[in-house]
């Protein structure tokens, strides 16, 4: 195992420790670390407004719609709220085109753990895609909504339980030790309930539900098989969020 000392994630001697570390835990040889940019939480959604452009007269039928079932405020367009959504809810993310890393600094004093969980994550996907190829996955699969949110489910899902795993390791823990139902019914209920408070819950269902019910169903499963039961559903991965919704879910839909 490779500890990280609580580490500055800014730090790029940092970034290759955790680089090496979840490779380590994620049973990954070689590869190569991803470029790594911090930027302010302003400069993150100045890129995002001018990723979607004057595009938002194309999207109004979409923000009518949603304006009169109720998930969008009355006024709001549902590109700028999707937006908010992801400046209100994204810490760090992989770029699978750039095929770089960015942190998206808040000005605040973060936990050292979370900041190791956070960058863990995104590596996660970085070593996942030089082997898979995330873009051509998703182009390959993610035809609908609901099947884009099942490779979404996956995606995150292997990302969340393999930087759980990076962080307990730098505990001095093993897998084994982790009571993954525990990790993912909580992550689950904290999507659920970001969803019930939102006055934009379909946007908000599609950036953090995966999250939840992905850790649910891999933790689930790398602690009852292992870890190499997540390649193998990189093979044949299910298409419907449904399949991520084991029973132990049934009782907390109510939000949705």
């Amino acid at each position: 195992s490779v500890s990280t000392r609580g580490c500055d994630i800014r730090d790029a001697a940092c970034q290759r420790l955790i680089y090496r570390a979840t490779a380590c835990v994620n049973d990954v040889a070689g590869g190569k670390i991803p470029d790594i940019r911090t930027i302010s939480l302003d400069e993150f959604e100045a890129e995002l407004q001018a990723e979607s452009g004057p595009a938002e007269s194309a999207a109004s039928g979409w923000s009518t719609a949603f304006a009169l079932l109720g998930l969008l405020p009355t006024g709001q367009g549902v590109q700028d709220a999707a937006i908010s959504v992801a400046v209100n809810g994204i810490a760090a993310y992989f770029d699978d085109v750039t095929k770089d890393v960015t942190v998206i600094d808040r000005g605040d004093n973060q936990d050292p753990e979370n900041e190791l969980f956070t960058l863990s994550h995104e590596f996660v996907h970085a070593q996942r895609d030089q082997f898979d190829d995330l873009g051509a996955f998703r182009d390959e699969f993610a035809t609908s909504t609901d099947s884009f949110m099942a490779v979404k489910g996956l995606v995150e899902g292997e990302a969340m339980v393999v930087s759980l795993a990076v962080v307990a390791a730098d505990r001095g823990r093993s897998a084994s030790d982790i009571d993954w139902t525990g990790f993912g019914e909580a992550i689950l209920d904290s999507s659920l309930m970001a969803i019930e408070a939102s006055d934009v819950p379909f946007l908000t269902a599609i950036q953090s539900l995966p999250y939840g019910l992905g850790a649910l169903q891999l933790g689930a499963l790398w602690g009852a098989e292992g870890r190499d039961v997540i390649d193998q559903l990189y093979g044949d991965p299910d298409l419907s969020l449904l399949a991520f919704a084991p029973d132990t879910a049934a009782k907390r839909t109510q939000p949705l």
